[in-house]
């Protein structure tokens, strides 16, 4: 005969039973899910991107893009292509993480009230060179770490209608095309630059602070540390760098804007505080990786008379210097396993290939419930602190 006591201790049991095999199902069902999106985005865009690609002038060109929620499901508005701020809509698909957004959206105007539209550039392998393409959707994809590209041979561009009421290319000094012979990509924003402009006062001998600006930028390590990409420089450009192993950051010498067809493309030299140029050496900084931060020396941006290759033209005034921020690489947050400062279901998926040894991550990131094993319990953990529970 069961007594009370038997009944209870029976219904816990079975309590605890259900309770477990609910468990079970979630992670199976969590894992699956992983699994399934892990050529996906995440789940969530909306915040800031730094656009990349080479320009029609063969210059680094990177603007920051805005994306935010929409008024329905899926539904997002995005403003900052070309540095215009008139937003347009998009849709995203989450589980396959592809971002649409419907060609010919007005996304500003010119200086001569013009409306411009967004469009397709396309390469053209046959004829060697880029056409516009106004119809079909600018279709972007993002990837598990909030990253995104065009698919290959496209990039974007404008359109608008010229005095004929037709639609033409829109693209003064040819700088309004992102090239489709190259990568166009988005990357999350993870920080800012801090750029001092400064002009030397005849009368005291002092440099004068003319400006203080500050843009979103993107700063992304290779996997080796030693060097990296920084986009959204000036709001307008990227360069690559290099890192010593003394912290020294050399940046790449390249061509980042263009004036007119009179001049070479301007490149950013180091300078002093002096006024001396180096005209042959791009950008120079140091590296601190535990605040998080690149600070660079002086530099102006320079190009060259094409009637004069020995002259140069300084565009713009000195800068004191650039103070590029992207966050403490050396604290590591639990359950950020890909380190892009979110955890969510892409550092699930990497815990899970940790697990089964197809994946590797930093054990401090991994060990979420700290007892010094990566396993199938910090799974459940993960799923936990995922979930809220």
């Amino acid at each position: 005969m069961q007594t009370k006591r038997d009944f209870s201790i029976k219904n816990s049991l079975n309590t605890n039973i259900l309770l477990m095999m609910k468990k079970i199902t979630l992670i199976t069902s969590l894992m699956l899910c992983a699994f399934a999106a892990f050529a996906a985005g995440p789940a969530d865009i909306t915040g800031k991107y730094l656009d990349a690609g080479v320009d029609d002038n063969g210059c680094n060109a990177s603007r920051c893009i805005t994306i935010a929620k929409g008024s329905t499901d899926g539904a997002v508005t995005l403003s900052g292509f070309f540095g215009k701020t008139t937003p347009i809509n998009g849709t995203y698909d989450a589980e396959n993480g592809i971002l649409s957004i419907e060609a010919k959206q007005v996304i500003g105007t010119d200086d001569d009230g013009v409306e411009i539209m967004l469009c397709n550039v396309v390469f053209d392998a046959e004829q060697s060179k880029n056409t516009w393409y106004s119809n079909g959707n600018i279709t972007i994809q993002f990837d598990e770490n909030g990253n995104a590209t065009l698919p290959e041979n496209y990039g974007t561009g404008c359109l608008c209608y010229n005095s004929d009421g037709q639609l033409a290319i829109y693209n003064p000094n040819k700088k309004f095309h992102l090239n489709g012979t190259s990568t166009v990509a988005l990357y999350k924003a993870n920080g800012t630059i801090t750029n001092t402009q400064v002009l030397k006062n005849n009368d005291t001998g002092e440099w004068d602070v003319v400006t203080t600006t500050e843009h979103p930028t993107a700063t992304i390590f290779n996997e080796y540390g030693n060097g990296g990409f920084v986009y959204g420089i000036e709001g307008a450009y990227w360069e690559g760098f290099s890192v010593d192993e003394n912290n020294n950051v050399q940046f790449d010498w390249v061509d980042v804007d263009f004036y007119n067809s009179d001049y070479t493309n301007a490149r950013l030299h180091l300078a002093t505080n002096t006024g001396s140029i180096w005209t042959a050496q791009g950008l120079t900084g140091t590296l601190d990786m535990e605040e998080g931060t690149i600070t660079t020396g002086w530099w102006v941006k320079l190009l060259t008379p094409k009637d004069n290759p020995d002259g140069w033209t300084r565009w713009g005034y000195f800068s004191s210097g650039s103070v590029i921020t992207f966050g403490d690489k050396t604290k590591v947050i639990v359950g950020d396993l890909n380190g892009d400062t979110f955890v969510d279901i892409a550092d699930l998926n990497q815990l899970i290939n940790v697990v089964l040894g197809l994946d590797t991550a930093d054990p401090k990131a991994a060990d979420i419930n700290g007892d010094s094993f990566v396993d199938i319990a910090d799974i459940n953990a993960l799923i936990n602190q995922i979930l809220g529970i």
